[in-house]
């Protein structure tokens, strides 16, 4: 699975039910929300900050993966040249 795509499709773009705006807003005037409504953002927002930091570390994994295979192949292409300048 990858996880980047599947992140893509859940944090796509959607338009909002019909009537959301005006459900806000009354929610607006009446006051705060609901305790529980506050439980589940904070989650939400825990679990999307946690989400993101965790596809951070997926790159910078990725990325020293990268460089460490780079310089893997670097290292034996000089050894390739040296033994060549060793053998004349």
């Amino acid at each position: 699975m990858n996880i980047e795509k599947e992140l893509r499709d859940v944090l796509r773009r959607q338009d909002p039910p019909r009537g959301f705006a005006d459900r806000v807003m009354r929610r607006l005037e009446t006051g705060a929300a609901p305790t529980h409504w506050r439980f589940r953002a904070l989650a939400a927002a825990a679990l999307l900050a946690f989400a993101l930091g965790g596809l951070g570390v997926h790159a910078a994994v990725r990325a020293k993966n990268e460089v460490l295979t780079a310089m893997r192949i670097a290292s034996h292409k000089v050894a390739d040249a040296q033994r060549a300048v060793n053998r004349r």
